[in-house]
């Protein structure tokens, strides 16, 4: 009987760890979720320099949805201005980043919000999609971690 006893026991750890899978995971170490963020991304065949500098804390679910949250809502300047909220949320999957909200760019005096980011190409591109406009840009453009600024401080270097 007590193997019995251990394989109840085994198939119960199992489940449990199955259940959990399916549970948004956040960070383990809260040493610095800046970081961990940032080195996430390069495992989904995304540049790092896709999120600013001021990640507080971040999950992501087995599925591939995240929340990311920022210290502040802020500013960084890539080759166009682009603002990010608070909490950026999305779906990746291996090069694509899908059902995006809270990141928006600057084209002229309006303001898109980024729906979509595709890397999956393999020429070096990223394509940024705002559902009305598309545009590639040099992958190179996303290597470095951007500081965010407040909306007064990235006026002031505009």
């Amino acid at each position: 009987m007590p193997t019995t006893t251990c394989h109840h026991l085994l198939l119960f750890s199992l489940l449990i760890f199955v259940l959990h899978l399916g549970e948004p995971m956040e960070s383990t170490s809260r040493l610095d979720p800046n970081s961990e963020a940032h080195d996430l991304l390069p495992k989904f065949g995304l540049p790092k320099g896709l999120l600013p500098d001021n990640v507080v804390r971040y999950a992501v679910s087995g599925d591939g949805k995240f929340t990311v949250e920022l210290s502040e809502p802020c500013y960084a300047q890539f080759s166009e201005l682009v603002s990010f909220d608070k909490t950026v949320k999305g779906k990746m999957t291996y090069g694509v980043v899908s059902d995006l909200s809270g990141i928006h760019v600057k084209k002229f005096v309006f303001w898109f919000p980024i729906v979509r980011v595709d890397a999956g190409k393999g020429d070096g591109t990223i394509l940024f999609d705002t559902g009305s406009i598309s545009e590639r840009h040099p992958a190179s453009e996303f290597q470095d971690i951007r500081s965010c600024k407040s909306k007064a401080a990235a006026a002031a270097d505009a």
